[in-house]
C-alpha cells in the first residue's frame, strides 16, 4: 500500500493472518450444523409423530387437567398453541439447539485438554516437540517456542553455575600456592636463626 508521493505505508495489521482461522471455521460450521440438526429434529418430530395426534393429546390433557368439556378444551388449545404455532416451533428449535450446543461444548473442551497436556509437556525432559490438533497450530508453535526458550535458559544457568564453580576454585588454588610458598620460606628463616 502506498500513500502520497509513493511512500510505502507501514500497516502491520494489513498482512497479519488469523492464527485461529481453522478453529473458528470448524466452530462456525459445527454451529450451523447444530442449528440445522435442531430444526430437522423438530420438523421430523412434528411430521412423523405429532401431526394430527398432538392436538388430540393437548385437548385430552386440557379436559383432564382443567375438567373442561371437549369444545372448551379445543378452544383453549386453539388460543394457546394453534394460533401461536410459529412461536411454539421457534421455542422448540431453540431448545433443541441448546441441547445439541451443550453436547458440542463437551466435545469442544477436548481442545483445552490438549492445550493443558501441551503445557504439561513443557516441563518434561524428553526434548520432543509438543504436538496439538491442526486447529491449534498457533498455540502449538507458541508452546514449542516457550519450551525451547526454557531449555535454553536451563542450559545457560548450568553453564553459569559451572563458571562460578571454576571461579571459586581458582582463588582456592592460588591461596594454596601462596601458603605453600610461605611455608617453604619459613624453614629458611628458622635455619638462618639457628645458625646464628
Amino acid at each position: 500500500m502506498y500513500g502520497e508521493l509513493a511512500i510505502p505505508l507501514k500497516n502491520k495489521t494489513f498482512h497479519r493472518t488469523d492464527e485461529f482461522r481453522q478453529l473458528k471455521t470448524k466452530f462456525f460450521l459445527s454451529a450451523m450444523g447444530m442449528a440445522a440438526f435442531a430444526a430437522g429434529c423438530i420438523f421430523l418430530l412434528y411430521a412423523l409423530i405429532l401431526r394430527g395426534r398432538f392436538a388430540d393429546w393437548i385437548v385430552a390433557l386440557n379436559q383432564k387437567a382443567f375438567r373442561l368439556d371437549y369444545t372448551a378444551a379445543r378452544t383453549l388449545y386453539q388460543w394457546t398453541l394453534r394460533n401461536q404455532i410459529g412461536l411454539v416451533f421457534t421455542v422448540g428449535v431453540v431448545f433443541a439447539f441448546f441441547i445439541t450446543f451443550r453436547i458440542y461444548l463437551n466435545l469442544f473442551t477436548k481442545y483445552f485438554k490438549e492445550i493443558n497436556r501441551g503445557i504439561e509437556e513443557i516441563g518434561n525432559e524428553n526434548g520432543g516437540e509438543v504436538s496439538l490438533p491442526p486447529e491449534l497450530s498457533a498455540a502449538e508453535k507458541k508452546i514449542n517456542e516457550l519450551k525451547h526458550n526454557l531449555e535454553k535458559q536451563k542450559l545457560d544457568m548450568k553453564l553459569a553455575e559451572q563458571k562460578t564453580e571454576t571461579i571459586k576454585e581458582e582463588p582456592k588454588k592460588e591461596t594454596k600456592k601462596t601458603e605453600t610458598k610461605k611455608e617453604a620460606k619459613k624453614p629458611d628463616t628458622k635455619s638462618k636463626s639457628e645458625s646464628k
